[in-house]
């Protein structure tokens, strides 16, 4: 047998790759304004495109995505509009005999920190916790609804093939089980949340709509646009390229 690497092809399936995941959107899109518009005037304005590590990575929640909800929630890409902006949820599925749309999303954040039950105001949440659920609560914006469904894929489960300890009982785990309590970790878990929004939520965010659309039309140049500090701050390239004064800071 002979094995040898064929950088070639490998160029040709990259390329595709990347092509796929920058399928262009036409009109005004959610995904310019939310979540920072300034980093959205910068990839319009100076077309940047992803990196080869980029593109592969939302492949790879993309694919899954692909066979979730293309399988079972219909119809999927169905693009709502709402004064001269665009929203596209990932799919629909229905809940209690309503028509809901939902969000899906891929991490390597472990499991763990998600909680199965959560009732509390949205604005006390950061990090990407929050941007999935603003996200969802957008999607409701558009269709109308107050709740959605949030399906999220963690690839690395609770970290449980990783884990020496257990996280419960702190006893030593072997092959991704306690042998004291019993505690078996996952290697990857797919777990789904129906969510209902708070009525006020709705009001506020599409406030915030209307000031960052009018924000990022008035103007060609990124840094009149003003910046939103998010948890992806740190790397992003946008930022870097118009040297956004945020770009490689740790936001919470």
């Amino acid at each position: 047998m002979k094995l040898a690497r064929n950088a070639e092809l490998e160029t040709v399936f990259v390329n595709s790759i990347r092509e796929a995941m920058e399928l262009p959107r036409t009109g005004l899109h959610r995904s310019s304004l939310f979540p920072c518009a300034r980093k959205g005037k910068a990839i319009q304005v100076l077309k940047i495109k992803l990196r080869e590590d980029e593109a592969l990575f939302y492949a790879q929640g993309r694919s899954v995505h692909a066979f979730v909800i293309g399988d079972r929630f219909q119809p999927v890409e169905e693009s709502l509009e709402k004064d001269g902006i665009l929203d596209t949820p990932d799919g629909w599925t229905v809940v209690d005999g309503q028509r809901v749309p939902v969000e899906f999303k891929a991490t390597r954040l472990s499991s763990r920190d998600f909680l199965d039950k959560v009732h509390q105001s949205l604005s006390s949440y950061r990090g990407a916790v929050a941007d999935y659920l603003w996200q969802l609560l957008d999607h409701c914006l558009f269709a109308g609804t107050e709740t959605g469904v949030l399906a999220v894929l963690f690839f690395m489960g609770d970290y449980g093939a990783k884990r020496k300890w257990c996280p419960d009982c702190k006893a030593r785990v072997t092959w991704g089980q306690c042998k004291g309590c019993g505690w078996e970790g996952k290697r990857t878990e797919l777990r789904t949340y129906t969510v209902t929004f708070d009525k006020r939520d709705f009001g506020q965010r599409w406030q915030e709509f209307e000031t960052r659309r009018d924000l990022y039309l008035g103007t060609d140049d990124p840094l009149m646009v003003p910046p939103t500090p998010n948890w992806m701050c740190a790397t992003c390239r946008p930022g870097e390229a118009i040297r956004c004064q945020w770009f490689g800071k740790k936001v919470a």
